[in-house]
Formats: structure tokens, C-alpha cells, sequence
């Protein structure tokens, strides 16, 4: 202790000096050293509303001219300025990559499998995309953006084929198709898995497919469906592409739909997708009674008019579900409209919006 004595006191009588010296400098009339103030706090943005970005787009959307294929009646929506999204994989192109990988949690569990980006782009799963392999098909409940190098993540799907349970692998591929816009109408309201496979069961026997295991997936697989399929595909090429960033689609069961995405080239690469599961429709018998003269469209009010879509899709109000990847994932929550969409960074990834009321047949 007695030897720090003289190193505090020496440090005491610096600490004295330089506070006189600093004075004496002060008296001097030298220029002093100016503090700059510190920088204004930054104001807090509010979160935008859910659906803003939804809302953003419509408003600058343009209807483009109509085209039809048997009982579909598609006009394509075109983007003013056609600025284009964030590049996002699909599925497809992930899959092919081999940046993509599929497969059963655990011992496999029906309404979730783990899915893992690889890819230095997010990848964007869309709700109803069919997955093959594994214990049973699976059909993706929601959409889905994984992050770029994520690990494994827990995705939620439907079963979509019930009579098996079983594979020599639990590993998944892409099958390349997209479920009828009817069960993805039902995924968005997460309806139960009993709903669903009456669904898949209704659309197996309109279609006249047969599929022992009850097997969606082999609708796409028989050749006079898929012939069939091809042929709408073929006719409405040309509705994906330019500044075309999604569409809206009448299908003559009484229901209007619309698929809009704020990127017009991942509208063009999921076209032939989406146009084959509308297309769907069209398989089995003609569901409107031509024999019924009191039945014409055009007496309908309102049984084609794109604009009142696009007023009810500005006036729908929508809420947050959980997503495992990136984004926000929306639900329609009240309004004229039902069904749901995926928001990011401002851009709209992709919403799939249903209206049962355009084109129903009037009342008795």
C-alpha cells in the first residue's frame, strides 16, 4: 500500500496540471472544439396494414382483353410501368436444381413435412402445389417463402391420397402440378382434412379417373385428363407474359377468381401451373342445364365484370396467420372477397382471392 502512495499522487498532480492547462487555453480566446449534438431520434414507421401491399398493386392494374377455352373465361391483369418483383425461385425451378429438398418429419406425421432451401434465392412454395413421394402424397397448405440457406422447416400440407401409408423413401419431389382452385379456396379457410379428401373424392369421380389409393395426383397422370388439361394450357398461353402480373379467371361453376403476384416474371413461370388446375373444371359433365332457358349468363348482374373484382379486392380486409418462412401470410377476414396472400418487403408474392357470388344462377 505504502508503495502506491506516490504513484496516486502523481497522478492527482497531472490530472491538477492539465485541468489548469485546459483553462488557460480557454482564456486565450483559441478557437474551441465544437461537440457536434447528437443525430434527432429516428421516427418509428408504422407496420403497414395487412393487405397493403395487395392494395398497392390493384390500384395500378390495368384489365386486358379476354380470352376463353371452352367454360374458362381468363383476362389477364396488366401492371402500369411494369416494374418487376424480387426474383423468388419455384418449386419447380428449385427442385430441378436440386437446391430443394422434401421430406417426412420424424417418423412422418400427416399435416406437416420439413422442407430446406438450399439456394442462394427464396423459394416460394404455393399453397395446393402437390409433393410426391414419401409415406403418402402431400398437398402445401399455404404459401410458403423459405429463406435463402435455410436448415429444415416445418411446412404444413393435406394429405392427398388417403389408402396409403408407405414408401420405400421418405423423401419428397415436386409433381409439378397444382390442386383445383376449389381445394386451395378451402386451404385458405383451413378447412379440416376430412373436407379435403371429400373434395379430392368429388373431383376423382367427376373426372372419371380411377385411383385405387385415392391418389389426387392421378388425375394429372391419365392421359385422356391430361390430354385434356394440355389442350387449356395450349389456348391460354399467352395470358402469362409482358407486364401480365396475374388474372382473373371465370369458371362457369358460379365463382370468379383471381391469381395476382406483383412480379410478372414469376406470373409467366406459374401460368401453365395455375391455368391446369382451373382446367380442372373442365373435365366431366357440363354442370350448367342448357335445356333451362331461364339460365344466361348474361342476365346475371354483374356476371363478368372484372372491375367490381378488382373494387371488391380493394375493399376486402384481411388478418395475419402464422408462416413458417419469410413475409407476412394473410387471411381474408372480412369483406366481399375470400382467400389469402403472402406479402414481403412491400411486394405482393402472390394472392389467390375468390368471389362465389359473380356468375351464380339466379333464383327459383
Amino acid at each position: 500500500m505504502r508503495r502506491s502512495v506516490p504513484a496516486i499522487g502523481l497522478a492527482l498532480t497531472c490530472a491538477v496540471a492539465a485541468t489548469y492547462a485546459l483553462a488557460a487555453y480557454l482564456e486565450t480566446g483559441a478557437e474551441s472544439v465544437r461537440v457536434p449534438p447528437p443525430p434527432p431520434p429516428r421516427e418509428m414507421r408504422p407496420a403497414p396494414e395487412p393487405g397493403e401491399a395487395l392494395r398497392v398493386l390493384v390500384r395500378n392494374l390495368d384489365v386486358g382483353r379476354p380470352r376463353s377455352h371452352g367454360r374458362l373465361r381468363v383476362c389477364p391483369l396488366i401492371l402500369r410501368g411494369g416494374r418487376g418483383g424480387r426474383r423468388v425461385l419455384t418449386m419447380d425451378e428449385a427442385a430441378a436444381r436440386g437446391e430443394l429438398a422434401i421430406r417426412e418429419k420424424d417418423e412422418g406425421r400427416v399435416p406437416e413435412v420439413l422442407a430446406r432451401n438450399d439456394a442462394r434465392e427464396p423459394v416460394f412454395l404455393m399453397s395446393g402445389e402437390i409433393i410426391v413421394g414419401g409415406r403418402q402424397n402431400r398437398i402445401v397448405r399455404d404459401d410458403v417463402l423459405l429463406p435463402p440457406r435455410s436448415d429444415f422447416i416445418t411446412i404444413e400440407v393435406y394429405c392427398g391420397e388417403q389408402r396409403r401409408w408407405h414408401g420405400p423413401e421418405t423423401g419428397f419431389k415436386s409433381g409439378g402440378t397444382l390442386s383445383a382452385p376449389s381445394l386451395r379456396r378451402m386451404a385458405a379457410a383451413a378447412e379440416s382434412q376430412d373436407r379435403i379428401w371429400l373434395e379430392i373424392d368429388g373431383q376423382l369421380s367427376r373426372s372419371g379417373v380411377p385411383a385405387p389409393t385415392r391418389n389426387y395426383q392421378r388425375i394429372y397422370e391419365d392421359s385422356s385428363a391430361r390430354g385434356e388439361l394440355d389442350r387449356c394450357a395450349e389456348a391460354l398461353r399467352g395470358v402469362g407474359g409482358g407486364d401480365a402480373v396475374g388474372c382473373l379467371i371465370y369458371t362457369g361453376r358460379g365463382a370468379a377468381s383471381c391469381e395476382l403476384f406483383s412480379d410478372p416474371g414469376l406470373f409467366a413461370r406459374l401460368w401453365p401451373k395455375i391455368c391446369r388446375s382451373y382446367a380442372m373444371d373442365l373435365l366431366g359433365p357440363d354442370p350448367r342445364d342448357r335445356r333451362d332457358p331461364r339460365w344466361h349468363e348474361e342476365s346475371v348482374p354483374g356476371w363478368w365484370d372484372p372491375r367490381r373484382f378488382l373494387e371488391n379486392a380493394l375493399a376486402t380486409r384481411f388478418a395475419a396467420r402464422y408462416t413458417p418462412g419469410m413475409g407476412r401470410l394473410l387471411q381474408a377476414s372480412g369483406g366481399p372477397l375470400s382467400g389469402s396472400a403472402l406479402e414481403d418487403g412491400g411486394d405482393l408474392i402472390h394472392a389467390s382471392l375468390f368471389d362465389g357470388h359473380i356468375g351464380r344462377r339466379p333464383a327459383e
